[in-house]
């Protein structure tokens, strides 16, 4: 099976697993009086098992959707047999997310496809000069982008372009997400470096600190995520969660979903790096809470509907097709 479809695959896996660890009805369960104290924490280990199975399932599918765009879903639809009819994708809602809709009417996503442009004169003398591009008017820096080329290339097989390409699709959706939250960002950063800044203190807990700040499914069972492969978390979390040490606390970094730190709790290493699993804790401020505008916007920038500007024509090479 191609590590493609095995991309595909993983959300089904997971929702097998569900099923199959889920408790049983309440007519199945009938422990005998005696019994009653360890059923309880049976059930309570349980749902603990749940929360960070929702979790990673919730992960899973928001990255499956960033593979695919309706567009690319379409296409492939229609070539096969007539039995198979076109459906209109919409925004799955999040149940495994405890938290509310925005009470605002979230802003429309944009799709329109745009091709990348070169950067205007003035635009190159605004802008730093590390900076390779912008998406929606934020910059895209050379060292993040090899931050996350020297990550894949610790794992996977391909050339450095083929890295860099992996690193900067990634980069994109991350700033998509950013410009159009861009009135909300500086409080959500500020929120994250203070529960970060309270995780670094002398002696704290962790687990209470992601109980208290949050926003995430695992927030209540103190951010455990459990252990996971490199592939099923988004690469710029993953980044962090496989190249710090255990026991240590990541900086405050943005994923497509909102900012995040972590903590390593356990590393096991397997036959080849791609195999590697570790055991984390993390505490994720999101952008919002609305999933489907979420959705949208993985959606506007694997579709090509970002507004991208290249300082050098050359960089085109280095975006996904769509926007070449």
């Amino acid at each position: 099976m191609s590590p493609q479809h095995q991309r595909f695959l993983a959300p089904a896996c997971l929702l097998f697993t569900l099923a199959a660890i889920a408790p049983a009805s309440a007519q199945e369960q009938s422990p005998k009086p005696a019994a009653k104290t360890k059923q309880t924490a049976q059930v309570l280990g349980m749902q603990d098992k749940l929360e960070i199975l929702r979790e990673r399932l919730e992960i899973a599918i928001r990255k499956v959707r960033s593979l695919v765009t309706p567009a690319e879903l379409e296409q492939r639809l229609r070539s096969r047999k007539p039995q198979y009819r076109i459906i209109q994708l919409k925004g799955s809602p999040d149940a495994a997310t405890p938290v509310a809709e925005e009470s605002q009417p979230a802003a429309p996503v944009e799709m329109s496809p745009k091709r990348a442009r070169l950067l205007g004169d003035e635009e190159r003398a605004k802008l730093a000069q590390d900076a390779l591009m912008t998406v929606d008017g934020l910059p895209i820096f050379e060292k993040e982008v090899k931050d996350l080329a020297d990550y894949f290339a610790s794992y996977r097989q391909g050339d450095s372009k083929a890295h860099r390409q992996a690193a900067i699709q990634e980069l994109i959706m991350i700033r998509t997400a950013e410009a159009h939250f861009a009135d909300s960002i500086a409080d959500a950063k500020k929120r994250a470096q203070l529960a970060h800044e309270k995780a670094m203190a002398p002696g704290a807990d962790f687990a209470q600190i992601a109980k208290q700040f949050s926003e995430g499914p695992s927030g209540p069972n103190g951010g455990s995520l459990g252990q996971f492969d490199r592939d099923q978390m988004v690469p710029s979390f993953g980044r962090h969660a496989f190249t710090i040490g255990v026991g240590r606390i990541s900086p405050v970094f943005a994923s497509p979903f909102g900012y995040h730190f972590l903590k390593v709790q356990k590393r096991l290493k397997g036959q080849t790096p791609a195999q590697d699993r570790v055991e984390a804790a993390h505490v994720l401020i999101v952008f919002t809470r609305n999933q489907n505008v979420q959705g949208q916007l993985m959606q506007r920038a694997n579709s090509g509907a970002s507004d991208i500007a290249v300082r050098k024509a050359e960089d085109r090479e280095l975006l996904p097709a769509v926007y070449r």
